[in-house]
């Protein structure tokens, strides 16, 4: 040892075990003068299937002693070729189903014998091309008889697909098969080097403005035109009941000058006028207001019929030829006005979208909003990762519609 610094107990530590014998959980352990053990043995271990079984031994006196013989992965007892860790010489016997763009079988060409690899192409396929260039293998590809990927049966107790040819040992490995908790009891799984993610197809009615001459009123639903319709009457008949109540509206100011002159002033007046023919249109000064409103004669100009044209032409920018004279019905038209305007952006904006985009209108968004609605019938292939999922969720609702939900056979 190099360091300058030794642990003060080592060389007393090392004389006291310096020959002698000790009885351990691995048998005596003898020491010699060097500090080196003199009998050294281990038990031979064997995995298979599921666990480890002692088939022999080994120490430095007997060297190695086999009670049995070794079964390599795979059930074989014949001792593999090549480097243990390559696969150099071996000839696997490959999985595979047709899914596209998964794996495609050239059926066209390969019409008797589909196990040669000249015959499939695709995604994983490739890879295993370049996998048996890369670790000088050969290999052939097996179809299942149902040509599945693998469900479990619950009543037997057994796979099908590919899962069943895995477990019969008719294949070595396979392709394309998803990881999923079930079939991990079963078998081994690589890293996943592709990752895809469930999606239901669902019919939707689209609304299109080309088949429909109402397009023009999809921006909106019928309840809130109704409410469009019946808010021009409200404000109408706002607008005409401030022009007649109001002193400052032309209606509103007769009957405030006839609330303010002595009755038979004004009755003298109008007679006389009426008697006379009399003008009143260049005095300065009248001596009742009445005859000044008389002499105006805009009685009817706010009149109801009015007020809901001047409300509605604000709808396409324009304006009345009369309007209200009151503030009051002023303030509420400038109102109506700004809300007219915002409303017109709203639907112009809505009707831009509707004839240039289709509405969809699905209410699914999830598989429970699939399970807990009845408009649409669903299914399931059969023997797929997706209904081993839900079979195995760990939601009772989902596991058990999947049970009795509706299957379709491949």
């Amino acid at each position: 040892c190099t360091f300058g610094d030794t642990w003060a107990g080592g060389n007393v530590l090392l004389t006291s075990i310096i020959g002698n014998t000790y009885s351990g959980v691995t048998g005596d352990i003898v020491i010699d003068d060097q500090g080196t053990t003199t009998t050294t043995s281990y038990d031979v271990m064997n995995f298979k299937v599921d666990a480890f079984h002692k088939i022999g031994t080994w120490s430095n006196t007997t060297k190695l002693s086999l009670v049995d013989g070794i079964e390599y992965l795979g059930g074989g007892k014949t001792t593999p070729t090549g480097f243990g860790n390559t696969l150099t010489g071996f000839h696997l016997r490959i999985g595979i189903v047709p899914e596209p763009p998964i794996a495609y079988l050239d059926a066209a060409t390969c019409v008797n014998d589909t196990s040669l690899p000249q015959c499939w192409y695709g995604w994983n396929p490739d890879i295993i091309s370049k996998l048996a260039d890369s670790l000088n293998f050969t290999y052939e590809y097996v179809q299942p008889d149902d040509r599945k990927y693998g469900g479990y049966n619950t009543e037997t107790e057994t796979w099908n697909g590919m899962m069943k040819d895995l477990l019969d040992h008719k294949t070595d490995l396979t392709i394309a098969l998803s990881i999923n908790t079930e079939r991990s009891k079963y078998i081994d799984f690589t890293l996943s080097f592709f990752e895809d993610q469930a999606s239901f197809i669902v019919f939707s009615k689209s609304a299109k403005s080309s088949g429909n001459i109402f397009f023009f009123l999809l921006p909106f639903k019928m309840g809130v035109w109704a409410s469009i319709f019946g808010i021009i009457i409200v404000i109408s008949f706002l607008v005409c009941l401030l022009s007649k109540l109001s002193p400052y509206g032309k209606y509103g100011r007769k009957i405030h000058a006839q609330q303010v002159c002595a009755c038979s002033e004004c009755r003298a007046r109008k007679g006389m006028k009426e008697e006379n023919g009399c003008s009143f249109k260049e005095t300065k000064e009248f001596a009742c207001r009445v005859d000044k409103v008389e002499e105006e004669d805009t009685l009817g100009d706010m009149s109801f019929y009015n007020s809901v044209w001047v409300v509605s032409t604000g709808f396409v920018q324009q304006g009345g030829e009369t309007l209200p004279a009151a503030p009051s019905g002023r303030f509420l038209l400038f109102f109506w006005w700004l809300f007219v305007m915002i409303l017109v952006s709203m639907y112009t904006a809505n009707l831009t979208a509707h004839l240039t985009l289709e509405r969809n209108d699905i209410s699914i968004t999830s598989l429970f909003d699939l399970l807990a609605q009845s408009e649409y019938s669903w299914g399931l292939i059969t023997d797929r990762n997706l209904e081993s999922m839900m079979k195995n969720h760990g939601e009772t609702s989902t596991a058990s519609w999947s049970r009795g939900g509706p299957n379709w056979a491949t």
